[in-house]
This record gives structure tokens, sequence and C-alpha cells, in this order.
């Protein structure tokens, strides 16, 4: 499940703007230092303009596919930074009710 505090706006190699859970992932090397191996993409969406003048429009990433999470190289990655509030709140509305998000409380919540 994605996790609502890693909520980031990427802008990719493609020129593509996306918003999504990210994480990092890793190889496990058994106690060694872990290898940094990819981003995942949770529940990814491009942002792009919509038809009327400065109005926001999300869109699935990957349309066609079933997955919710995608690894993606690190290289494919040109900047991360956090998403406007505005942009932020309208790609929560959209994906809350087919993917829950979890915060922090909520985890440890549920964990009890």
């Amino acid at each position: 499940m994605p996790d609502m505090e890693n909520i980031k706006l990427l802008h990719l190699k493609n020129g593509q703007q996306v918003i999504c859970a990210l994480t990092e992932l890793y190889e496990d090397t058994g106690g060694e230092p872990e290898i940094p191996l990819c981003f995942l993409f949770e529940v990814p969406m491009v942002v792009s303009f919509g038809s009327e003048a400065l109005q926001i429009k999300l869109s699935p990433w990957s349309p066609f596919s079933k997955s919710y999470g995608f690894r993606v190289p690190f290289d494919f990655v040109i900047t991360i930074s956090e998403p406007k509030d505005e942009i932020k709140q309208k790609y929560l509305e959209l994906i809350t009710p087919n993917y829950p998000l979890n915060n922090t409380a909520e985890l440890n919540k549920e964990e009890e």
C-alpha cells in the first residue's frame, strides 16, 4: 500500500511530470551495506495541463497495466520535488478510493 508521506513530483527524461508515492528499492545483501536498485513508483499519475487555462489534469502513467507499482531505473528521473498542495490534494482524491494510502500513524496502528 502506498505511503502518503512519500508523495513526490518527478520530472522524467521523456519530459513527463509524474506524481506518485516514491520509494527506493535496495538489494538485500545479507548484512553488508544494501545496494540501491531502482525507484518504485506507486500509483503514478502524469501531471499535465487540461483544456482550460491553468487547469491541471492527472492521468494514469501506465493506463493499460493492472499493476499499481512500477520499478523505474534511477537514471530515468531528472528531478524529485514536493508537489504543490492543490496537486497533491487532487492526486489523493483520485487514487484513495482504489488505492488506500497509509501514513505513519495508520501503519503503527495496524501493527498493534
